[in-house]
């Protein structure tokens, strides 16, 4: 044991900027990691108020209790903030690799730079990298330098002296109200430079007040760094800019032009494009139809327990969890659907168990509506991010490791339970389902709820239950149930029809109070659609 935590702590230090640059801009924070000396603003760390008086602390390696202390005593803060903002400042940094103050230690930070006013808080950040002497990373977006650097392109800059700007080199630069742009220096006319994009006409004049550094290289999907300074790709870049100029010039000249001057022959054209586009609707239904059939056999040839082990790595992915964890994920807050549910049912405050919480969008939902949140979760991971942000909100809440399944809270009670993102769904066979709602059963009050979203089939208006008779691959795997198909990346069970839902409830001892269908006559073609149910402990 104590080799395994010697490794990880090597892991999570080798993990560590080596250095990282921090600005002041208003009351935030604004951290810039720097590995390998180049300063990534994809990862910038924003952090809260105190986090500034928290900062120069920890780089002159104070520990928690002095943290507390300085924000008492310097700062005014009663001591039961003072805890909660340290707290969240922690929580801040290990969230953002950037380690801990009872951790690994901070190595190589620079002091606090005060961005100007006036300036937008991604040209400060990038102004203050490039001051330090490193270079920089951003992802780049727009068309104006196609075809050499697509949208989304993830770019390197390093500083460079006005004097030294060579023609053909991408420069970068603030125009109009402090946005950055990156194009190609196509001209130089004394203390100023012409710059255009290579698949753009209009040309900038940039100064040496505007200037903020030179693009070196472009980092693909991959990772492969593309060089972008050299001499032959600075020419090779101006001759590509000058024809793909001339092919839009081309374009307008040939078909723009004569679109606009002759009617008759746009509505010969928009005749072409709706029978093309009537010709790959049907098509799109055709392959909607024999996709859904494949992926019910795909879903059915695999058991149970291969389902859960699949769904398992899916969840385990980094790349998976730093998605769900994004903040413009979770700061969204509830679904339309769980809003509508909640509108339409409305609960006071109280005790609410969140079951699969995930990184906490339902939690801190519902912490901002006034609840006291449990959340549980079966991968640690998840509960990490999700301490990590109900902290950096300044709230409370508590998350627990268990299977949403089959849990248990010893000795505790709920008002609410509350089971959303699909959760429903994703359980198979039928067994879990039920097992999960008896185990909500169990930790209700007396006339607590269970409120449950889930995703059906679209069914006429009074169409009753489709027939439950074993088909083909029920024949091939006992355990397929009719419902069960892969949808995207995971095995799901759609319903049917929503009267599966009432007998699952009933089955684990609940009286249905409400359930509603999202439905709508255009969901038709998909099938899919989404739906709540409020049950009741009698």
């Amino acid at each position: 044991m104590p080799s395994d935590t010697a490794d990880q702590r090597r892991v999570e230090a080798s993990n560590m900027p080596s250095a990282v640059v921090a600005c002041a801009s208003g009351n935030r924070l604004l951290l810039v990691p720097i590995r390998d000396g180049v300063g990534d603003l994809t990862r910038v760390a924003a952090l809260n108020s105190s986090a500034q008086l928290l900062w120069k602390k920890v780089c002159s390696g104070a520990q928690r209790d002095d943290l507390v202390g300085m924000l008492v005593a310097d700062a005014g803060l009663a001591r039961e903030r003072a805890e909660a903002d340290v707290e969240a400042f922690t929580c801040d940094l290990a969230a953002w690799d950037l380690g801990s103050p009872n951790d690994v230690p901070l190595r190589g930070v620079r002091d606090v730079v005060t961005l100007p006013k006036g300036s937008s808080a991604l040209e400060g950040l990038a102004r203050a990298v490039l001051d330090q002497g490193f270079a920089l990373r951003f992802e780049a977006r727009g068309l104006s330098m196609r075809p050499q650097l697509p949208h989304g392109s993830t770019l390197e800059v390093a500083p460079r002296r006005f004097d030294d700007i060579r023609i053909g080199d991408i420069a970068l630069y603030s125009v109009g109200e402090h946005r950055l742009v990156a194009h190609r220096v196509v001209a130089r006319r004394g203390d100023l430079l012409q710059t255009c994009g290579d698949s753009a006409a209009r040309r900038d004049v940039v100064d040496r007040a505007a200037l903020i550094g030179v693009v070196t290289a472009r980092i693909r999907g991959d990772g492969v760094r593309l060089r972008l300074d050299q001499a032959r790709l600075r020419y090779r870049g101006l001759v590509s800019g000058f024809f793909h100029r001339g092919r839009v010039v081309l374009v307008r000249a040939c078909v723009v032009q004569p679109l606009r001057r002759l009617p008759l022959l746009r509505r010969c054209l928009r005749s072409t494009f709706g029978l093309a586009s009537r010709g790959l609707r049907f098509v799109e239904d055709k392959s909607a139809k024999l996709r859904r059939r494949v992926d019910v056999g795909r879903a059915a040839l695999m058991r149970a327990a291969e389902k859960d082990v699949d769904r398992r790595r899916l969840y385990a992915r980094k790349s998976i969890q730093d998605f769900t964890g994004l903040d413009e994920n979770v700061d969204a807050g509830l679904t339309l659907i769980e809003e509508v549910l909640l509108q339409r049912h409305p609960i006071p405050p109280c005790r609410c168990l969140v079951l699969g919480c995930g990184p906490g969008r339902e939690s801190l939902a519902m912490l901002k509506r006034g609840f006291d949140v449990t959340g549980i979760d079966r991968e640690g991971a998840m509960l990490d991010r999700a301490r990590a942000i109900v902290a950096r909100e300044g709230l409370s809440g508590r998350f627990l490791l268990g299977e949403a399944e089959d849990f248990e809270v010893p000795g505790e009670t709920f008002g609410l339970v509350v089971v959303f993102s699909g959760l429903y769904n994703m359980l198979l066979p039928r067994r879990r389902r039920v097992s999960m709602l008896e185990s909500a059963f169990r930790h209700l009050d007396p006339g607590g709820r269970c409120l449950v979203t889930f995703l059906s089939d679209y069914c006429k208006q009074g169409a009753p239950a489709p027939p439950t008779a074993r088909g083909f691959w029920s024949t091939v795997n006992p355990e397929h149930e009719d419902g069960d198909l892969y949808l995207l990346n995971e095995a799901l069970h759609i319903l049917p029809h929503s009267d599966a839902l009432l007998e699952d409830a009933r089955a684990a001892g609940f009286v249905v109070e409400a359930l509603h269908r999202d439905q709508r006559a255009y969901d038709r073609s998909t099938r899919q659609v989404r739906g709540y149910a409020v049950l009741v402990r009698p």
